[in-house]
């Protein structure tokens, strides 16, 4: 009884070494933008994406408009994906209008707790629009094609055509495909979430990105543990990522000098205001996969010598005393 007890004890340990609880939360609304504008009369979908690490927490929508049957909210159970909890709630606006505008929070509340810890917010602008048929007649080489829009500092960006971009001088056949027209509207700067760690080994390459909105397109900066400023060195180098300057950071052959928390800045001078997200880096020993293996064959022959050192006390017990019941 003592050697199952034991080698329970030991397997029980062997297997604890794999597995660790984090505690992280995250919170991301997709569209991710800080402002969107919704045009009037279209069905508008937003989508929470939670991880957190207690079945007990609680993920909710805070509205903007009370619920009625042009609201509708999708709220699934908790599901647990690699040691945390997941949960994505739907919120969807059958049909948008001026009605529904306004800011729509994510909260998350803690177990327990009695007010969010962690919100995402989106504003919603509602928006018209007015389209109209052109007249073109047959054997015309050319048609114009007008956009005006009528938001206080909203910029013309581009002309699409099955969702891409047009560019000077492409011709296309005129069909029952429309032509869409896109206009930037200024909003502030936003970071999306970022992962909260990534691990890398000595002398590797790592690339950390960092996904920027707002417009005009934010300028960005990386500063290191909260108290450095990072410049182009041999070691560190800056890429553009989805259409922003330096919003790429690349760490050419890092060293254990490199681990720490990395944190990613995006300014707005039209704002005046700063959106940043952090991710810590972890760089590891080339041979940091042996030492858990080591540790793993360790406890195994300490388990089996122990087995074999409680099996020959039982024997030894048992042949010096071979009749017990004997008086």
């Amino acid at each position: 009884m003592m050697c199952r007890a034991l080698y329970f004890a030991v397997v029980a340990a062997v297997i604890g070494l794999g597995f660790s609880q984090s505690d992280q939360v995250s919170l991301m609304i997709e569209p991710a933008d800080r402002k969107l504008l919704v045009l009037a009369g279209e069905q508008q979908k937003l989508v929470c994406k939670a991880t957190f690490p207690n079945k007990g927490d609680q993920v909710v929508w805070q509205l903007a408009h009370q619920q009625d049957g042009n609201i509708t909210l999708k709220i699934p159970d908790a599901e647990l994906v690699d040691g945390q909890y997941t949960k994505t709630l739907d919120l969807t606006f059958v049909k948008f209008s001026a009605a529904y505008a306004g800011k729509y929070s994510c909260t998350y509340i803690p177990f327990g707790a009695s007010s969010p810890t962690h919100t995402s917010t989106i504003d919603l602008v509602s928006v018209s629009a007015q389209r109209s048929d052109v007249a073109y007649n047959y054997g015309n080489e050319t048609v114009t094609l007008h956009c005006t829009a009528n938001l206080e500092d909203a910029k013309f960006s581009k002309w699409l055509k099955n969702n891409e971009t047009i560019e000077k001088g492409d011709k296309y056949d005129l069909d029952d495909k429309p032509f869409d027209c896109v206009v930037n509207y200024p909003a502030g700067p936003l970071v999306l979430d970022m992962d909260k760690s990534i691990n890398a080994v000595e002398d590797d390459t790592v690339n950390i990105d960092c996904d920027v909105k707002g417009w005009p397109t934010p300028e960005v900066e990386w500063w290191v543990n909260d108290e450095k400023k990072l410049e182009n060195s041999s070691v560190v180098s800056f890429e553009e990522y989805k259409g922003v300057k330096g919003a790429r950071l690349v760490l050419t052959g890092v060293t254990f000098d490199y681990d720490g928390m990395y944190e990613c800045r995006a300014y707005s001078a039209k704002f005046n205001e700063t959106s940043k997200k952090s991710i810590k880096l972890r760089v590891k020993d080339k041979l940091a996969w042996l030492w858990p293996f080591l540790g793993i064959i360790v406890e195994v022959v300490v388990l089996i010598l122990l087995i074999l050192f409680f099996e020959k006390i039982k024997k030894k017990n048992g042949s010096d005393n071979p009749h017990p019941h004997e008086q």
